[in-house]
């Protein structure tokens, strides 16, 4: 008779102590791919570049994607024009590209870290060793993710909380950066 409150007692404990630590031990959600900036090379078939920073540029597939050039903005704006690409599946989510600061940039690094459950920051390298960048990024509770990158010359890139599909497309426009101290 005595044994069956110590069952329910340890049983209520364990379950207690499942419910508190079992959310924390899970593992951290996915990291976007690891961007290595390497040089560029020929622009292959239904391929476009742009430029973002001194000498950082990336590849958008012409299928599948909206790109808007930034242009036709202010003339006498001194900042550089906001190039902005968007997944055609129906989505309003947008990746930024600007070879100055991206519009949601102060989003990026200060009000979605706070909303994020999960974040994490790492240096990215050019292909020959040398830091060129420090990209984050972020998971929502809802699953939705965010990604920033600045790069060392001045360019930058991100796009604001979507969901994993759109995350993964933008993220191979990310990591397709590359750099040529020319032009195209």
């Amino acid at each position: 008779m005595w044994l069956l409150p110590i069952i329910v007692i340890t049983v209520m404990v364990l379950f207690i102590v499942g419910r508190l630590v079992l959310p924390h031990a899970a593992p951290p959600p996915p990291s976007p791919p690891a961007l290595v900036v390497c040089e560029c090379r020929g622009i292959a078939p239904g391929m476009r570049r742009i430029r973002a920073g001194v000498d950082i540029w990336f590849y958008i597939p012409e299928k599948g994607f909206t790109y808007n050039s930034g242009m036709g903005g202010p003339t006498d704006s001194l900042l550089p024009p906001v190039q902005t690409v968007t997944a055609r599946n129906g989505s309003v989510s947008e990746l930024q590209i600007s070879a100055g600061a991206i519009p949601i940039e102060r989003d990026l690094q200060f009000a979605w870290p706070v909303f994020s459950k999960h974040i994490e920051q790492r240096v990215v390298h050019y292909s020959y060793g040398s830091v060129v960048s420090m990209e984050r990024w972020g998971y929502l509770k809802t699953g939705d993710r965010w990604r920033y990158v600045k790069f060392a010359g001045g360019g930058e890139a991100g796009y604001l909380p979507t969901h994993e599909k759109n995350a993964q497309l933008f993220d191979q426009i990310i990591n397709s950066a590359c750099f040529q101290a020319a032009g195209p």
